[in-house]
């Protein structure tokens, strides 16, 4: 018999009301596949104090009125409300609290960042099982959690491919918030790298330095070789990169959860085979260099030799390829769901 899942999760709200991609939704596509049913209690962030007691009496509601087998908690809030209303309603359900993010400088207040980790350790060792998104903090917790409880559940897509061919031009994409926690003065070295080459740039995203990219593209009449293409839905996403070749991610070090979190943009890239571009500020970056998935920025000296190494080495882009090709098979995440849900 199949169990009943809950799921309650915070999203990013975007400029046109949809909700950001995020990881919750790889479990959801692997429920819809198998036909488990489940319900989702989805809200966009919000840190109010209003916003959070209603939050939890919304979700008591929700829970009082669906018979869960399972509770899945995107953030320890969330996991700490289910286990709070376990309580209140004397029920039985398992709780899972998955640590999509982590830091342990998530505030510049001391006081306020201490609460924080403790909160975050203490849901972690209530909850009946705790899922890590990243390998890093995965380690962190096992130095308290017992082995039992404490699981690397990788963010690691498992779309349908449509087996698209891919673009005739070398298309380089690069999935990103247009803001400063991203080196877009590298990005600009590329500019006179591509021009007289069969190369394209898609930067996908939006942000306050839009205008500036904008700008910047126009000033090098690069408007047929550069694309900004704006926030687009995650299924156009996949196509997209179905189609490239190569993938940036090129993270700037302000945001510290980089250093601790694996990034979900580096995963995609992998698992539509496009070798990395990446920086060392983000946790999985040893996995790139250590299973020969692409690239970091400072190993070399500027962004177009990286690039280079893959437009012009058909030998060494393959040999990656072969490598990311290899690699999504190392982890299968529904296979994962599968064992640790049954």
């Amino acid at each position: 018999m199949k169990k009943k899942i809950f799921l309650a999760y915070d999203y990013y709200k975007l400029k046109d009301g949809t909700k950001q991609y995020g990881v919750s939704d790889i479990l959801i596509e692997y429920l819809e596949k198998n036909k488990i049913s489940y319900y989702a209690h989805s809200i966009p962030i919000s840190t109010s104090l209003k916003s959070l007691i209603r939050k939890f009496y919304k979700l008591k509601k929700e829970i009082e009125k669906f018979n869960l087998d399972v509770f899945v908690g995107y953030n320890f809030l969330n996991a700490f409300y289910a286990l709070v209303i376990r309580a209140l309603l004397r029920r039985k359900y398992k709780v899972i609290f998955v640590a999509v993010d982590f830091t342990k400088e998530r505030f510049q207040n001391i006081l306020l960042n201490q609460i924080y980790i403790f909160m975050d350790y203490f849901v972690s060792k209530i909850s009946d099982e705790t899922w890590n998104c990243s390998s890093k903090v995965f380690e962190y917790r096992s130095h308290f959690l017992n082995p039992n409880k404490n699981f690397y559940m990788p963010n690691i897509p498992n779309y349908q491919k449509e087996n698209l061919k891919k673009f005739e031009d070398f298309t380089i994409v690069m999935i990103s918030f247009l803001n400063e926690n991203y080196l877009f003065e590298d990005v600009y070295q590329l500019f006179d790298y591509i021009k007289n080459k069969h190369i394209k740039l898609l930067i996908i995203g939006d942000g306050n330095r839009k205008d500036e990219i904008q700008n910047k593209i126009n000033q090098e009449l690069l408007q047929d070789k550069v694309k900004l293409t704006g926030y687009l839905p995650h299924l156009e996403i996949r196509k997209i990169l179905e189609q490239s070749h190569l993938g940036l991610a090129l993270y700037g070090g302000k945001e510290s959860y980089n250093f601790w979190g694996d990034s979900m943009k580096i995963r995609e890239y992998t698992y539509y085979e496009l070798p990395v571009i990446t920086t060392k500020n983000v946790n999985n970056y040893k996995e790139i260099i250590k299973e020969n998935l692409g690239s970091c920025l400072e190993d070399y000296n500027s962004l177009p030799e990286i690039t280079d190494r893959y437009f012009n080495n058909k030998k060494d882009y393959q040999e990656t390829v072969k490598s990311c090709q290899k690699y999504n098979l190392k982890y299968k995440i529904d296979n994962m769901f599968k064992e640790r849900l049954n």
